[in-house]
């Protein structure tokens, strides 16, 4: 898992994401902090996106049958030559190829 080192990726998006969530759930400065933390993890990469992936999710989220940003996360992937995702959404078990991973 993260914590014990095993490297990670993720993106800006899926970072905002996180972000909307606990913002909505804890204070501002506690949010603040826990991105930080998350942020500055040494096994954490995080994968730069462009106008292009932003693009070719849009026309294949509608083809994959996913939301945007699982899309954008798949796309992720498979640039970083990964089948293995940390999610609890389950729209990724449906994805050939892809195992999903809670822990």
């Amino acid at each position: 898992m993260v914590e014990d080192g095993e490297p990670v990726f993720t993106t800006p998006a899926h970072i905002s994401e996180v972000a909307n969530i606990l913002e909505s759930r804890v204070s501002h400065p506690h949010a603040s902090t826990i991105l930080q933390t998350l942020v500055g993890l040494n096994a954490l990469r995080i994968h730069t996106l462009t106008g292009d992936h932003v693009k070719a999710a849009a026309t294949l989220s509608q083809r994959m049958g996913l939301g945007f940003n699982d899309t954008l996360a798949y796309i992720a992937m498979k640039e970083q030559g990964t089948e293995e995702i940390f999610s609890f959404d389950t729209d990724f078990d449906e994805i050939p190829g892809v195992t999903r991973r809670t822990q």
